[in-house]
């Protein structure tokens, strides 16, 4: 039983660079990809698949809106010179639009206009919060509470990691880590 899981561990922790999930969390994750096979199998590898299908969801959408556009403008009168199975950068480019919170005559705005709005978005949700749902506002705000002396109580016993038994418990944790979960080592091809 131990050997099958010495093999099973050493292969887990033993990859090529031209397998797929190696390419797919190297994309999405660059030079973090590298580290412990632990996190690379159970977290780095998931959320690299998670993040290619949302790119690819979007790059789906992104697409679909510039086909809207052309055609939307062909309706309009407007010919698209590009071929439309070449789509490039040109359709979303424009040259009608200020640089971010600039005014017309070249200065700076010291308010944005989403930040105008909002502020009556979360008016309108602590109303909500406090007059129509009482109970989910209180529900929220012990939530609030509750995270905030977690993190405060995790804060306090963090300031003292150089007391001698917290940095015993914490190499021996660490060793414990290192045999449990080796180093992901990539083989070039």
């Amino acid at each position: 039983m131990l050997q099958y899981l010495r093999k099973l561990k050493y292969s887990l922790s033993h990859i090529s660079s031209e397998s797929w999930h190696w390419q797919a969390t190297e994309m999405i994750w660059s030079k973090k990809a590298h580290g412990k096979t632990c996190p690379y199998w159970s977290v780095k590898l998931p959320l690299a698949l998670l993040g290619l299908l949302i790119i690819v969801i979007v790059w789906g959408i992104f697409v679909a809106f510039r086909a809207m556009s052309i055609t939307i403008a062909w309706i309009a009168g407007y010919r698209f010179k590009r071929s439309l199975i070449h789509l490039d950068d040109e359709i979303s480019e424009s040259d009608n639009y200020y640089a971010y919170m600039m005014r017309p005559d070249g200065s700076k705005a010291r308010i944005a206009p989403w930040q105008v709005a909002s502020v009556p978005v979360i008016l309108g949700i602590l109303f909500f919060l406090v007059f129509v749902e009482p109970f989910l506002g209180l529900s929220l705000l012990v939530s609030v509470v509750i995270l905030l002396a977690a993190a405060t109580i995790v804060y306090v016993l963090t300031k003292s990691w150089k007391n001698p038994l917290i940095v015993q418990a914490r190499k021996s944790v660490s060793d414990a880590w290192d045999r449990v979960c080796p180093t992901l080592e990539v083989a070039e091809e």
